[in-house]
């Protein structure tokens, strides 16, 4: 609950909202008691997890605002949605996602599971700039969560090897949770040179780490 929770802190001002992958429909409900959203769109491609979210969004007074979508992606987004949320989903697919019509937003929350370098480079294309990084550490997982704006003037983005990697803001602050994170992912790669004959890949992957954590 603690990532759903910080998830929608980042919706701010906005007013529209479309939560893709809504599964139950918790950070919607979450959304709505903190913040008055004009609207939201609940998309699920899945009809359990989109039909458990009309349950329990219905027993709110806010429930005539939701709009619930069996649909994948964005593709039933419309013109008002300002802030949209992806979360939960492989870096590979978020990224897939982007690639239809984001048509009015103006944010992009996401929180890939993997591939997070591939979709900095992702919104780096779309003409988006990431304004916030977070980690939530949670059920023994480390989440990382950008907060991405639309370029409002002609800045270019160009982020380099070590920002899509690490994160251009994670790594200028590189607190606590980062260090673990990070420390985590070394532990995990000298697990798997245990069981390898192929080392040098790993070897400079740990040290690339080793680098920027300064060890």
């Amino acid at each position: 609950m603690d990532r759903i929770k910080q998830l929608v802190e980042f919706i701010d001002s906005y007013k529209c909202l479309a939560d893709v992958g809504c599964d139950h429909g918790l950070l919607i409900i979450e959304a709505f008691k903190k913040y008055k959203l004009d609207m939201a769109i609940a998309i699920d491609n899945k009809k359990g997890p989109l039909n458990q979210a009309i349950t329990n969004i219905k027993e709110y007074d806010f429930a005539s605002k939701v709009r619930f979508s069996l649909s994948s992606g964005i593709k039933d987004i419309d013109d008002n949605t300002d802030v949209v949320v992806i979360a939960g989903m492989g870096g590979m697919l978020i990224s897939d996602i982007l690639n239809d019509d984001l048509k009015n937003v103006q944010r992009l929350i996401l929180q890939p599971n993997r591939d997070i370098p591939e979709v900095r480079m992702k919104v780096m294309k779309l003409g988006f700039k990431i304004v916030i990084e977070k980690i939530v550490f949670e059920n023994n997982k480390y989440y990382e969560i950008l907060v991405c704006d639309r370029l409002k003037t002609k800045e270019v983005i160009n982020y380099s090897l070590d920002e899509l990697e690490f994160g251009p803001y994670l790594l200028k602050n590189k607190d606590q949770l980062f260090v673990d994170k990070w420390l985590n992912e070394i532990k995990k790669l000298e697990d798997i040179k245990k069981n390898t004959t192929v080392y040098q890949q790993l070897d400079q992957k740990i040290e690339r780490i080793k680098n920027v954590l300064c060890l």
